[in-house]
């Protein structure tokens, strides 16, 4: 339902094999940011692109969830977290503690409120 608020943002952690920024019509309206494995994100765009898929609107953001700071990284790429996000996170197996509380409570509580 976040996503039919128009997000000019969407960020999708541990972004695996989803395909959520290809199949919607979010590519139209908001810029997408997969954040993930490197190994993970090199595979997917390569069969994303054997597919012949657009992903012009979507920007990879490689990142080991345990050791690097994953919201710095997505600042390096480009990411303007005072613009409206949608932040994604399912599907995927916890990080290791530290990560998910830095993840929840530091970063996008603290950066995103209103």
């Amino acid at each position: 339902s976040a996503l039919l608020q128009r997000p000019t943002r969407v960020v999708v952690l541990g972004a695996g094999f989803d395909t959520r920024c290809y199949r919607l019509d979010i590519g139209k309206t908001a810029r997408c940011f997969e954040v993930d494995a490197p190994t993970t994100q090199a595979l997917k765009r390569e069969s994303l692109s054997r597919a012949g898929v657009d992903c012009s609107h979507v920007t990879f953001v490689p990142v080991d969830f345990a050791h690097s700071d994953w919201f710095q990284c997505l600042c390096d790429a480009g990411f303007d977290p005072r613009r409206r996000t949608v932040f994604i996170w399912e599907g995927c197996p916890p990080p290791p503690a530290a990560c998910a509380d830095y993840a929840r409570d530091r970063e996008i509580s603290r950066d995103f409120r209103a």
